[in-house]
């Protein structure tokens, strides 16, 4: 993807979802990752790609909006900014997950990296860009 249309696909695919960042124990955000309701992006995404990054200190799931108020009760997840999991909430209307799809594309992996800011969205990236990834 060329560098000038980074910022409108990130507009694009944000729109399409409400995002929460929350704490869970880290033995519930490993539960809530496996759940089959869920779709993994970032980091986890990533890494299921073959892209050699840490395992991810905050973890990016895909849930569609009807899901979001159980999974977050099942989890005690508390509202917390810096928390360790960030559930982006998609309308069914816009779900664009197969039902066996388990994580997410990797420009939407890339998206969740870059909007944290973090080191392995530019690792990723570059691997995009140099077609070093399966994807």
């Amino acid at each position: 993807m060329h560098p000038a249309n980074m910022d409108v696909f990130r507009r694009q695919v944000r729109n399409r979802s409400l995002s929460k960042q929350v704490f869970v124990h880290h033995s519930m955000a490993l539960e809530l990752s496996l759940n089959p309701a869920v779709v993994l992006g970032g980091a986890d995404a990533a890494i299921a790609a073959g892209t050699p990054l840490d395992d991810p200190r905050v973890r990016d799931l895909y849930v569609r909006c009807a899901d979001l108020d159980t999974l977050i009760s099942g989890a005690f997840a508390r509202a917390e900014i810096g928390g360790n999991v960030v559930v982006h909430a998609v309308t069914d209307v816009a779900w664009p997950f197969a039902p066996d799809e388990k994580h997410t594309g990797l420009l939407v992996a890339w998206l969740d990296l870059a909007d944290r800011l973090e080191r392995g969205a530019d690792l990723l990236a570059d691997r995009l860009i140099g077609g070093r990834v399966r994807a």
